[in-house]
């Protein structure tokens, strides 16, 4: 069973314009059937197939992710972070609004291939979010932050959310260090994905986003999760 909520307000009295969807993704094996446009049964051999045939993604110039861009001083002025309707997943215990289906996409400096994982995101401030790179499971956005603070430089960073399933799928899934998630998403699709290049990160980003935050992510703890 999935939710949709349309008619958003938070404690606060703020109404959102941007409806608030839970367990649409994969609730339940039917439901992540659906997404994966395959039977429940033909599931793990079309990601035996994907992952042993990945596909690259089709580079494209414009898209439906940069239909409308916010950026810089507009950022406080109503259109950061806090415009988004992020619910509390945890009360009681967490300490701020987080993310949950956020793709975080980084690059390896060394070897420049991407890495996309599902990780929660603090909001921190209207311009500022916090990254939960799971450090004891050694996730690939982590390593890449370690390998980016020892160059001392930050680290180049693009959240996705809301975007095909098969996109969101591959990000919470376990693969070696050397795929590219992206390239999974087209051979599950069977044919390339379009991914357009991000407007102020050297990154890729899968071009039917409804929502893609770019950033840089400082060699700090500080700036991981909160």
């Amino acid at each position: 069973m999935a939710f949709l909520f349309t008619n958003i307000t938070d404690s606060k009295g703020r109404k959102y314009d941007i409806p608030v969807l839970v367990c649409g993704i994969a609730g339940n094996r039917a439901i992540y059937s659906v997404g994966m446009q395959c039977p429940i049964d033909g599931i793990p051999d079309k990601w035996t197939k994907a992952m042993a045939k990945p596909i690259p993604p089709r580079i494209v110039k414009n898209a439906p992710c940069h239909e409308i861009i916010y950026k810089g001083a507009d950022l406080r002025r109503g259109h950061g972070l806090d415009d988004l309707p992020i619910p509390i997943s945890s009360p009681g215990w967490d300490n701020a609004p987080y993310t949950s289906a956020s793709h975080f996409i980084t690059k390896d400096p060394e070897t420049g291939i991407q890495n996309m994982g599902n990780y929660r995101g603090q909001i921190k401030a209207p311009d500022r979010l916090g990254m939960n790179t799971s450090v004891e499971l050694r996730t690939g956005g982590y390593q890449h932050w370690e390998k980016w603070k020892a160059l001392g430089k930050p680290m180049p960073c693009a959240v996705v959310i809301g975007c095909p399933p098969l996109v969101s799928f591959t990000s919470v899934q376990k693969m070696a260090e050397s795929y590219d998630e992206l390239h999974v998403t087209g051979g599950l699709i069977g044919e390339p994905l379009n991914v357009v290049k991000a407007k102020t990160v050297d990154l890729l980003v899968p071009a039917e986003s409804e929502i893609v935050i770019e950033g840089f992510v400082a060699g700090t703890p500080s700036s991981l999760h909160g």
